[in-house]
């Protein structure tokens, strides 16, 4: 005999785990929530905000490389010079950002949006000093950098 109450309850408790599987599939994966940006791509188009403008800098200026990867920053800690470009590459399949601030929490100087597998950020540093930053999905898994502008 059709019973509905039992019926209708059964249904909710399948669509419930069926949610809470694909919400922990999505922590997982990295995405978090964050959505689409106009920075999926790979290939963002933000200027850089230290008072450099987005210039090059003089002769001899150099391009580092961070790669994003395994939840890490590779390498974490880089020095560099007044004038040098940085560039953050993704080689993971999850998505990742380059943020400036500490603690989790952004300063505003700059901000990759979401970086897909292969994608990248470039930023020129023309001003002296430390700029720590980190990836906004990952921060508690302790992925965070550091920019020493000398």
């Amino acid at each position: 005999m059709f019973n509905p109450g039992k019926s209708n309850f059964r249904a909710a408790f399948r669509l419930s785990g069926f949610l809470a599987l694909v919400l922990f599939w999505a922590f997982i994966s990295g995405c978090g929530g964050y959505g689409k940006s106009s920075y999926d791509t790979g290939n963002p188009v933000t200027p850089p905000i230290d008072n450099g403008g987005n210039g090059g800098g003089g002769g001899g200026a150099s391009l580092h490389q961070v790669n994003m990867q395994n939840t890490r920053f590779q390498p974490a800690q880089l020095s560099i010079s007044a004038g040098d470009t940085v560039k953050w590459v993704n080689q993971d399949d999850m998505i990742h950002t380059a943020t400036s601030g500490t603690n989790g929490v952004a300063d505003g100087n700059w901000n990759s949006g979401n970086l897909s597998k292969g994608g990248t950020f470039t930023r020129v540093f023309n001003t002296k000093g430390t700029f720590p930053y980190y990836c906004i999905p990952h921060y508690s898994l302790g992925m965070t950098g550091s920019i020493t502008v000398q």
